[in-house]
C-alpha cells in the first residue's frame, strides 16, 4: 500500500531543495490508531458522515495497516522513500518502531546496504 510516507514527500522535496538531507528516519509507534482499523472501515464512516462525497471517498487510500502490522508498514514506507526519485545520492533511510509504553525505539530496517 505504501500510503503513509506519501504525505511527507512534499515536505522532503522542499527541504531537500534548501539543504541536502543525509538521513530520513521513518518512525511508527505502537498503539497507533491505524493498527486498529482498515481503509474500508474509514471509508464507510466517512461516507456515512458525508454521503454527498461518497464517490471521492471510495477512491481514497488512508494508509491504515491493520492488515500488515507495524513492522511491515515501516518496511513499506522505507521502501517508498528509498525509491523516491528526488532522494539525493547517499541519503540513508531507516525505519524504527517506538514503543509508546516503554519509550524504547527498535530499529526495523536500515542496517542493510541500500
Amino acid at each position: 500500500m505504501r500510503g503513509r510516507a506519501v504525505d511527507a514527500l512534499r515536505s522532503l522535496e522542499v527541504m531537500s531543495s534548501i539543504h541536502p538531507i543525509d538521513l530520513i528516519v521513518v518512525v511508527h509507534h505502537t498503539d497507533c490508531g491505524a493498527l486498529f482499523t482498515n481503509d474500508d472501515e474509514v471509508r464507510a464512516k466517512m461516507c456515512a458522515r458525508a454521503p454527498a462525497h461518497a464517490d471521492s471517498i471510495q477512491s481514497k487510500s488512508f494508509g491504515t495497516f491493520q492488515h500488515i502490522g507495524l513492522d511491515e508498514s515501516i518496511r513499506e514506507d522505507v521502501a517508498l522513500l528509498r525509491e523516491w526519485a528526488f532522494r539525493s545520492p547517499g541519503t540513508r533511510v531507516i525505519g524504527v518502531a517506538l514503543d509508546i509504553e516503554t519509550g524504547v525505539i527498535r530499529q526495523v530496517t536500515g542496517g542493510e546496504q541500500e
